[in-house]
């Protein structure tokens, strides 16, 4: 039975249990690559991982995020139409960025380019997956996502079992492994939900959908674009040891990203589907943030007093460097979290237009102060420098809260044809 008609702490539940099962695929992969391959393999891995997170961001602008914002409360034909369209919308961004990436990989040092055309196999079941996540959370089935992602870790641990077990030491192979899940995972929600993504009627999608998909769109290119930018830029100036290390410490913080995405994921399909008071959308916003920030902080705290042994035993030789960015990282993941909560809760008003504004805000200071803080204070500075753009950040976020409460939520998006 779906847990439409469920009470709101089960759905929450069944969230939070999803979100962890997704993170802690892609953190358990980041720890098995750190440990199996060279600091310089690990790196290119790192390049590769942040173009994911990147072409994550930017798909879900026009698939994932629609539906969680728009399509909360459909039911019937008009869920379907929501499902097929924005699967096959993932599915199409997933092809055309492979497209680009093996264009790339042509002009890259040979170092990056297996990794790169890896990726671009990958990529289009790993956006569809995602999409399909967020299909199921919108529709209030947070249960049948946990089983799909279940089903796709349990497909990437036995990938990489057989990977170790041939002491495979290059990182291309373990991205195979990991749109291999991707794609047995997006077949079985196909496969349940009696839904083929399809690329017909995307042009009308996108337009209908312009209010969220626009500014979301916006606001990936201006945070987590810029974010992947100042990656590239830090292995410019410094080296991709340097962007190892930030990733390896991003590695240790990744259980983080479990909660944070689990709330947003509950959080922005509820605010949408409902109609509540001002003070309510800051309550819901408040209540958010206060969470994650006592959880953020007892963590951060946790892995600064991390034995050394037990550090190496997680990351290997990249242990080391990866330590020393990790005040610098938790701090800016701390910052997030302080706009986590206010920004959701604009996003699920259909205020992404606001939301916009926070991003390139964040986004102007991501992409200058890591790269300025490499080039001062290696990794460690480049770390401190995240830290600082995020901070600069949490006043706009809230204040822009108020205002979007106060003038309330746009319209919804149209039927489905």
């Amino acid at each position: 039975m779906e847990l439409r008609s469920g009470s709101l702490q089960r759905r929450a539940i069944w969230t939070a249990l999803d979100q962890g099962v997704s993170s802690l695929g892609n953190a358990g992969l980041s720890l098995v690559v750190a440990r199996e391959v060279s600091a310089t393999e690990f790196g290119a891995f790192a390049i590769a991982f942040s173009v994911f997170v990147f072409s994550i961001s930017a798909s879900a602008s026009f698939s994932g995020q629609v539906v969680s914002i728009l399509f909360a409360d459909a039911e019937g034909a008009r869920a379907t139409y929501a499902a097929r369209t924005s699967t096959g919308s993932a599915l199409g961004f997933g092809l055309l960025i492979g497209v680009l990436l093996c264009f790339a990989a042509s002009l890259l040092p040979d170092d990056l380019r297996p990794v790169l055309l890896c990726l671009a196999i990958s990529l289009p079941f790993l956006l569809m997956q995602d999409t399909w996540r967020a299909v199921l959370l919108a529709r209030a089935r947070p249960l049948t996502a946990l089983l799909a992602d279940s089903l796709g870790l349990l497909s990437l641990g036995c990938f990489c079992v057989l990977l170790i077990a041939w002491d495979v030491e290059a990182a291309y192979p373990f991205v195979l492994a990991w749109g291999a899940s991707g794609l047995v995972a997006s077949v079985l929600c196909c496969a349940k939900n009696r839904v083929l993504p399809t690329f017909r009627g995307l042009q009308t999608w996108v337009s209908e959908t312009r209010s969220v998909g626009f500014p979301t769109f916006g606001s990936a290119m201006a945070t987590l674009g810029a974010a992947q930018i100042s990656f590239v830029l830090i292995a410019a100036i410094g080296s991709l040891q340097d962007v190892g290390s930030l990733r390896g410490a991003q590695t240790l913080l990744g259980p983080l990203n479990i909660l944070s995405f689990a709330a947003a994921a509950f959080v922005l399909p509820e605010v949408s589907r409902r109609r509540l008071t001002r003070a309510e959308y800051v309550q819901w916003a408040a209540w958010m943030s206060t969470v994650l920030l006592i959880v953020h902080g007892l963590w951060v705290v946790v892995l600064l007093f991390l034995p050394d042994s037990l550090g190496v035993a997680l990351l290997g030789d990249t242990w080391v460097e990866a330590r020393a960015c990790l005040p610098g990282f938790g701090v800016y993941l701390c910052g997030i979290a302080a706009t986590a909560g206010a920004t959701t809760v604009v996003r699920g008003l259909n205020r992404a237009d606001l939301a916009l504004v926070v991003s390139v805000v964040l986004g102007v200071l991501v992409l200058v102060l890591p790269v300025a803080g490499v080039y001062v204070g290696g990794a460690s500075g480049a770390a401190f420098g995240f830290a600082i753009a995020a901070l600069c950040s949490v006043l706009p976020a809230w204040l822009l809260l108020l205002k979007a409460a106060r003038t309330g939520r746009r319209t919804k998006a149209p039927s489905a044809p």
